[in-house]
């Protein structure tokens, strides 16, 4: 079985570190977070009221949402006081010779299948 990988509208180098980097992938919101020499990818929307988290901010090891305070570890989607909450965290790897950043097509289309955008994709909830 071959492995098949998404490339994202992102370039490694150019990501700041542990700020989110919001990505939009087959009209999905998806969020890029550097942190040191890796990276992690994460569903964009907050679970509680959808949210984008392209407007979340770190603090520590948590992502917190802008809107509400959810928080989620960034480095895996956690939510440590809601771990029922959590986001969804895509396989990625950086590919240091094209500075691109991409995720496992298949570990993707899975998540997609089951998962329909229902928030207006341009529309912050509130």
């Amino acid at each position: 079985m071959s492995e098949s990988w998404i490339d994202l509208d992102a370039n490694f180098s150019e990501l700041n570190d542990r700020r989110p980097h919001g990505v939009s992938l087959r009209g999905q919101d998806l969020i890029v977070i550097r942190f040191d020499d890796r990276v992690s990818v994460l569903s964009g929307r907050c679970p509680h009221r959808g949210a984008r988290l392209v407007n979340a901010k770190v603090e520590g090891e948590l992502l917190v949402c802008g809107s509400h305070g959810w928080d989620f570890r960034y480095e895996d989607g956690v939510s440590p006081s809601s771990p029922e909450d959590s986001l969804r965290q895509f396989i990625a790897r950086i590919d240091h010779e094209t500075d691109s950043i991409s995720i496992d097509e298949a570990d993707f289309e899975r998540w997609a299948a089951s998962h329909e955008e229902i928030f207006d994709p341009d529309e912050l909830m509130i």
